[in-house]
């Protein structure tokens, strides 16, 4: 089996089911943020240290998750009664949760903006906040669209939390490796 097919060579693209819609289109661009993030997940999982290889799995978790919420937002024929099969993923906002909690009880508390950086698994995962973020904001345009069937509104707490999760991630990847923490001050480096 070839991988092209030449069916998308006039900015068209067949959803699941078949329906025909433009590449342009918004449920596009939001299934493309989670493929996005779906591929930083893996720029991150690559980069983990050692000392946070635990947090390998449930990044590969979440990866499929954002499959299944991508495959969802597709899908042509959402269920009648319009709820997203997110129950049926390997974790739901709960699950994100917990693990937020999780790290977070092990970190210093911070009462400041951080500054995304610090040791290259934390970079990639402010990356992957910023285009969940986008994810988010996208979906949020979907609920709009009334030439649509779809349940998007069940997939933003997931999505929300699961940006929370990102930017406390990032904390934690720079708390585990020892790397400074750099806050957001009011003055400018020079203390000027």
């Amino acid at each position: 089996m070839t991988i092209y097919t030449k069916k998308g060579d006039h900015g068209k693209t067949n959803l699941a089911g078949g329906e025909q819609i433009s590449k342009d289109h918004p449920l596009l661009k939001a299934c493309g943020d989670l493929d996005e993030l779906n591929t930083v997940l893996g720029l991150l999982i690559s980069a983990l240290p050692v000392s946070l290889q635990e947090t390998m799995m449930d990044l590969q978790t979440l990866q499929l998750c954002l499959i299944s919420i991508g495959t969802r937002l597709a899908s042509v024929h959402p269920q009648a009664d319009g709820i997203c099969e997110i129950a049926k993923m390997p974790w739901n906002t709960k699950d994100i949760e917990a693990r937020i909690d999780q790290m977070q009880s092990e970190l210093p508390d911070c009462h400041e903006f951080i500054l995304p950086g610090g040791h290259e698994s934390a970079c990639r995962a402010h990356l992957a906040r910023t285009i969940c973020r986008r994810a988010e904001r996208h979906i949020v345009g979907l609920t709009d669209i009334k030439d649509i069937r779809n349940p998007y509104l069940n997939v933003l707490p997931f999505i929300n939390r699961l940006s929370d999760y990102l930017f406390v991630l990032a904390r934690y990847c720079n708390f585990k490796t020892n790397t400074e923490e750099l806050k957001a001050r009011s003055k400018n480096p020079q203390g000027k």
